[in-house]
């Protein structure tokens, strides 16, 4: 938050009936994130990460240095360079979306100026999309330590993953090693890290992105990423997306999440009952049907699958297409390549042929190092070094 704002707010509590002042200071600290509108007041103080199609950064607003913000900025053809000097000064933030306590996603756009070589008085603008994550824990001014050390550890938690992308590890993941590594992992994730899905399931947010809604079984949504997507608030006739949005674009860039009411099921692992391939069954043929429809796409242009391991413990399946360029190849391969995604037709087949399949067999999966599985491919292969 800028040091105005704060001065601002500590002035208007002045008039305020005493044993209010936290309060009300703690309630403008959570809204702030719905109200920025630039990231002009950011420092830069650290590279985090950065690809050709995402630049990764740490830094702070303002002088709150002890209070450092994660900024993921997303877009094809993208740099450290282009990013300080020409997308953070002209960049502004133009729809958001609370992901839950301390996450943060906006579409924004940043403009560019040209001036004509031959008509040097024609000065040309143009606008460009962004997407941009927000990962600032510190919504709330912490009532004890134990709140401050919470807040601390989230930061930390996805400083490190973020910090990790460029080490990733191939592991086979036996159920016992599941048992006794990846399930504890699993269920020391607070709740409040998916609060942001169980808001899409009971309709408090995303609504108007769902394009199928079954339920207590599933909700079919336009995922945070597809940055190219036209505004559903501004048209909420799904019928006249394709004719805002181009062909190519849409086969490029489509993302559809499917994902199911049972909390009880986080991942993979987790499917075991003759009712989870029927209600698979359905979210494909539904949620096919439905691109179908509003997209103009045929089955054989889009891959469903699932990661293992997933993004997020709440069980998901993720459509795509497969895209028609060269640079959207590249990068949307990434997400459907080999060691992270399972096709959900396979997926299907394999409970068809034995319920127990996920519960007993071993799964090839590559790990970041915030993973627990990561620290144990390190442990394995320094102790057979040492042999």
């Amino acid at each position: 938050m800028s040091t105005r704002i704060l001065e601002l707010i500590d002035e208007c509590l002045l008039y305020l009936e005493p044993g209010k002042e936290e309060e009300i200071k703690s309630a403008v600290e959570e809204l702030w994130l719905d109200k920025l509108t630039s990231l002009k007041d950011l420092v830069w103080e650290e590279t985090l990460h950065a690809t050709a199609n995402a630049v990764v950064i740490k830094g702070y607003f303002g002088v709150e240095i002890e209070k450092p913000t994660i900024v993921i900025l997303r877009r094809n053809q993208i740099n450290e360079e282009i990013v300080k000097n020409l997308i953070l000064p002209n960049m502004k933030l133009t729809e958001n979306t609370e992901l839950g306590t301390g996450f943060a996603q906006y579409k924004g756009e940043f403009k560019t100026t040209t001036t004509s070589l031959h008509e040097t008085s024609k000065v040309k603008v143009q606008y460009y999309p962004i997407l941009v994550d927000l990962i600032y824990p510190w919504t709330k001014t912490p009532n004890n330590e134990k709140e401050r050390e919470d807040q601390q550890k989230m930061f930390e938690k996805h400083y490190k993953k973020y910090k990790a992308t460029s080490d990733t590890r191939a592991v086979r993941e036996s159920m016992q090693l599941y048992t006794r590594l990846t399930k504890p992992y699993i269920d020391s994730l607070p709740s409040k890290d998916i609060a942001w899905v169980q808001d899409i399931l009971l309709g408090k947010k995303e609504l108007e992105k769902n394009i199928v809604r079954c339920e207590n079984e599933f909700v079919s949504v336009i995922s945070q990423g597809w940055s190219t997507h036209v505004n559903c608030k501004e048209y909420p006739n799904p019928l006249e997306w394709k004719s805002k949005m181009g062909t190519n674009d849409i086969i490029n860039n489509l993302h559809i999440i499917a994902i199911l009411f049972d909390t009880k099921l986080k991942c993979i692992r987790d499917l075991c009952l003759a009712e989870h391939i029927s209600l698979l069954v359905k979210i494909k043929e539904k949620t096919l049907s439905k691109i179908s429809e509003i997209y103009g796409i045929v089955e054989s242009q889009v891959m469903a699958y699932v990661h293992y391991p997933p993004q997020f413990y709440s069980f998901h399946i993720h459509f795509q297409c497969i895209p028609n360029v060269i640079d959207g190849m590249t990068f949307r391969f990434m997400s459907m390549g080999i060691g992270k995604a399972i096709l959900l037709d396979d997926i299907i087949e394999n409970l068809q042929s034995d319920l127990s399949y996920y519960q007993t067999r071993s799964i090839t999966c590559s790990v970041r190092n915030f993973h627990p599985l990561y620290d144990y491919v390190i442990a394995t292969e320094g102790s057979e070094t040492k042999k």
